[in-house]
């Protein structure tokens, strides 16, 4: 993505650049807003999809994250019982 502070101090610009008055240079004046809106517009697409992706991760990375807790949880429960077993047989056979 290009950066700049100088752009976005263009889109700040305000409307028909710097205060001119419009003297038959309406058309022109609104092909240029026109364009800038285009431009601003896919930037704000292009920073959506962007969005939408880093969603996804965290979705995905969220997901994952509970697979690897119900799983240490499930193995934690199966030692915590092997250990029962193990102390069971140990005081049995002493």
């Amino acid at each position: 993505m290009k950066r700049g502070g100088g752009r976005r101090e263009e889109e700040k610009g305000g409307w028909g650049g710097g205060g001119r008055k419009h003297e038959g240079g309406g058309w022109r004046d609104l092909s240029i807003l026109t364009d800038r809106l285009s431009k601003i517009n896919e930037a704000l697409a292009r920073r959506v999809m962007a969005r939408n992706e880093y969603d996804k991760t965290i979705q995905e990375t969220e997901a994952a994250y509970m697979k690897i807790l119900e799983s240490s949880q499930t193995l934690l429960h199966v030692l915590k019982r092997e250990t029962v077993n193990l102390t069971k047989k140990k005081q049995y056979s002493s």
